[in-house]
């Protein structure tokens, strides 16, 4: 029994291909697409995530630099820089006189922050000079826009991972509704549940399969022909830091394969069952 099973399993797939090749063609393509498309969004997000991250270690290795001006007198100044001296985060402060005449009695002061100091101090710190009376255009120079731009990117992989799966599974289902004819057929000679959908199951694996591998294959070519490129924009996208796009490590890729064939079989299923409704 178990070889009749193997054997319809086989043959069947081979007939249903047979009698549609077009959809099944398309089902594949479609898997293909879908899942370069899905692939590619998840790629970029976790470059991006790791260009961000380099952009952190690059900040917090060196000294983060925090300027303001006071509208006040030089004593003023002077004072307001013998209180941030007391905080421990502070490495050295300097004053400068502003070039301008309009502000002859403004000073500026550069706050140096030891490197080991976490580069958010340098927005307290700001915040905590916005408060304090005669200080005007306090701003640290560091990127705080790099968390949006992560999650920006994690909703866009979200989004195509959704819309993936959604095309992927409508195109699975209509393989085995081209199909309801035959399955009708079999219900009524008493087969089995397993053996009606045998032949769908290796479908599915099978399309999923093949759609990851093309689809992994193709970023990676496209990854390899572009990476001067990529890598070059990231640079200036992420203020000089040097970041190489990389690829996924083999254990993600095997995860993401992983996951797309089992989403297949489960639609498949769903659709035999769903098929087999009166």
């Amino acid at each position: 029994m178990k070889n009749t099973s193997v054997r319809y399993a086989l043959r069947g797939a081979w007939r249903g291909v047979a009698m549609s090749p077009w959809l099944h063609a398309m089902a594949l393509l479609t898997v293909v697409l879908c899942t370069l498309l899905a692939m590619s969004v998840t790629l970029g997000w976790r470059n991006i995530t790791e260009a961000a991250e380099a952009q952190h270690r690059r900040a917090a290795s060196q000294p983060i630099v925090v300027q303001m001006t006071t509208a006040g007198s030089a004593a003023a100044a002077e004072l307001l820089a013998r209180d941030l001296e007391g905080l421990p985060e502070v490495a050295r402060i300097e004053l400068a006189r502003a070039d301008a005449p309009v502000k002859a009695q403004a000073r500026s002061l550069e706050v140096y922050v030891h490197a080991d100091t976490q580069p958010e101090f340098a927005q307290r710190l700001a915040h905590y000079l916005a408060r304090r009376a005669g200080v005007v255009e306090p701003g640290p120079l560091t990127d705080a826009s790099s968390l949006d731009v992560r999650a920006i990117a994690l909703g866009l992989v979200v989004f195509a991972a959704l819309a993936a799966w959604l095309m992927i599974g409508s195109v699975l289902r209509l393989t085995v509704f081209a199909r309801r004819g035959e399955i009708r057929v079999l219900e009524m000679l008493g087969a089995t549940t397993r053996f009606i959908r045998a032949p769908h199951m290796l479908l599915g694996f099978l399309h999923t399969l093949l759609g990851a591998l093309v689809a992994a294959s193709l970023l990676q070519v496209v990854l390899v022909a572009f990476a001067p490129d990529w890598s070059l924009l990231l640079t200036r996208v992420n203020n000089g830091v040097a970041f190489a796009p990389r690829f996924f490590r083999p254990e993600e890729l095997a995860v993401g394969i992983g996951v797309t064939v089992l989403f297949g079989l489960w639609t498949m299923r769903a659709a035999v069952a769903h098929a087999r409704r009166p």
